[in-house]
């Protein structure tokens, strides 16, 4: 089980961080897109600030889980952008190879989480006493 933790954080890590980098340095080509998804990549790009804060934020955040530090913080904050990906590639792409990268992400990060699913627990338990 420990290989196979190691290998989707290191995975999932440098998926992050590269394509963190990414969204600075446009080093890796970007495939032709369907009309409606390039209308949201328009639109997220006009914005001005929400492209450079999610490549900052994917970055830091394969960062830390290619360091190993704070892996259930990194992966806990993941949860949300990698929903939002999946539910990008799968309503607005509509291909096969977006398909295997919404698997992708989902089974890593679902290996992440369930790895540490103690360290959510007290997130999910109702408190014992109430704290005035």
């Amino acid at each position: 089980m420990t290989y196979i933790y190691h290998a989707a954080r290191i995975l999932l890590g440098l998926v992050f961080f590269a394509f963190g980098i990414n969204k600075f340095y446009a080093f890796i080509p970007t495939p032709p897109i369907p009309e409606e998804a390039g209308r949201f990549f328009v639109a997220v790009l006009l914005t001005g600030y929400y492209w450079p804060l999610l490549g900052f934020v994917e970055t830091t955040l394969g960062a830390l889980l290619l360091s190993g530090y704070a892996v259930p913080l990194a992966s806990g904050l993941l949860a949300p952008l990698v929903l939002n990906i999946i539910l990008y590639l799968g309503i607005l792409v509509h291909s096969p190879p977006s398909y295997a990268m919404a698997a992708f992400l989902t089974v890593t990060l679902s290996i992440l989480l369930f790895a540490h699913r103690h360290d959510y627990k007290s997130l999910l338990t109702k408190p014992l006493r109430r704290v005035s």
